[in-house]
């Protein structure tokens, strides 16, 4: 985590956090920090929120923010082109998981 502390910008720094967290089996801590990424920065990092679902693998939320992303005219849409963590499982969206 002392990476993280290195990132200069705050919001990157605070998305960074969940992904971490989840990635480290620390799911507590991880929902905590998206918690705080999603109550800091709902109104101008959707892309950002959508990311880190993405990463939980939790698609429904992810294509929600997504949503938020393309409403709000978020810049950070141009990397649903090349961003790994675009891509989610692959099922309709509001279909149940299995």
């Amino acid at each position: 985590m002392t990476e993280i502390e290195l990132v200069r910008s705050d919001l990157i720094r605070a998305s960074l956090y969940p992904i971490a967290y989840y990635a480290l089996g620390r799911k507590k801590e991880s929902d905590a920090a998206l918690s705080e990424l999603v109550t800091k920065y709902h109104e101008g990092a959707a892309y950002q929120i959508a990311q880190v679902y993405a990463f939980r693998n939790q698609s429904d939320e992810a294509f929600a923010w997504l949503d938020r992303a393309y409403a709000q005219r978020d810049s950070g849409l141009i990397g649903t082109k090349v961003d790994p963590y675009q891509e989610l499982a692959p099922r309709p969206r509001g279909m149940p998981r299995s």
